[in-house]
């Protein structure tokens, strides 16, 4: 399963394409922004970075779309360690600001503390346990294939 930011809220999601848990926000509306943020190009700690740096920038910005662009602004100066073997392009992430917006992202991102790799809270990502509702509809389910196969045969 592929695991995402969630670049509203921060937190990490089963998808990159589908909702967030905690927020319901589904994407960015690109494609392959969401996908550029996803395990298959990222690792998983260093989405939790990115996780935090989302997080940061919404304690010192309540417009969405300001913190969408914070965000990028950000990850465009900060790249990702040399050390992962599966490096993010930043080259493909481009984005328009005028002036006073542009402003306003600086004035952000000069309040953020980035966190340093190892010092945040180490998550375990588990898949979540089967439903006794989705269990019991296999189980009759089951049943129901082996009685029509045995009504079958006989």
């Amino acid at each position: 399963m592929t695991m995402a930011l969630c670049m509203n809220c921060g937190d990490i999601k089963w998808g990159a394409w589908c909702p967030c848990p905690n927020c319901r926000v589904a994407s960015s509306g690109d494609q392959n922004l969401d996908i550029a943020f996803s395990d298959h190009c990222v690792s998983v700690e260093q989405l939790d970075l990115l996780g935090d740096i989302v997080r940061q920038i919404a304690t010192h910005c309540d417009d969405s779309d300001l913190r969408f662009a914070a965000f990028l602004k950000y990850v465009e100066r900060h790249p990702i360690s040399q050390d992962d073997s599966r490096r993010l392009q930043y080259g493909k992430i481009s984005f328009n600001l005028n002036a006073s917006a542009v402003e306003k992202v600086d004035a952000i991102l000069d309040k953020l503390a980035p966190p340093r790799p190892g010092t945040g809270p180490k998550r375990v990502y588990a898949r979540k346990p089967m439903s006794r509702k989705f269990i019991v509809c296999m189980l009759i389910w089951i049943l129901l294939t082996l009685a029509l196969l045995i009504w079958r045969f006989l």
